[in-house]
């Protein structure tokens, strides 16, 4: 029995599932003004191995980033985990909720917070 091929799909398959791991888009929705209001936003942020791709209106910017890892802090007892990222050339963080965490309008959304900025997605 030759087990050559079989072992060569099964390094593919792997490789495969690695990437989609690592991938992910989210939707904005609203940011948070200054006043503490949510204002009506439209981007796509899109996070791809170590680049970020952040499209709004007719720009798309690229930045290369670093995963730093989780980032969980602790309101009245419950856990809030946050994906945060290093934006190398503008030296800022960008956090990103685990799991949809806001209610806004009867619907809840990720957490995406860029320099201190907070702003909903789905």
């Amino acid at each position: 029995m030759n087990l050559k091929p079989l072992i060569a799909l099964s390094t593919e398959y792997k490789s495969t599932v690695r990437i989609k791991q690592n991938s992910a888009t989210y939707y904005g929705k609203y940011t948070l003004g200054a006043d503490q209001n949510w204002y009506s936003d439209t981007f796509t942020l899109t996070i791809d191995g170590n680049q970020l791709l952040y499209n709004k209106g007719n720009s798309v910017k690229n930045f290369e980033i670093k995963n730093q890892g989780v980032y969980s802090r602790t309101d009245n007892g419950i856990v809030f985990k946050y994906q945060k990222y290093y934006l190398v050339n503008k030296k800022q963080y960008l956090l990103v909720s685990h799991r949809k965490e806001i209610k806004h309008n009867g619907v809840f959304y990720y957490r995406i917070i860029i320099d201190g900025q907070t702003q909903l997605a789905l």
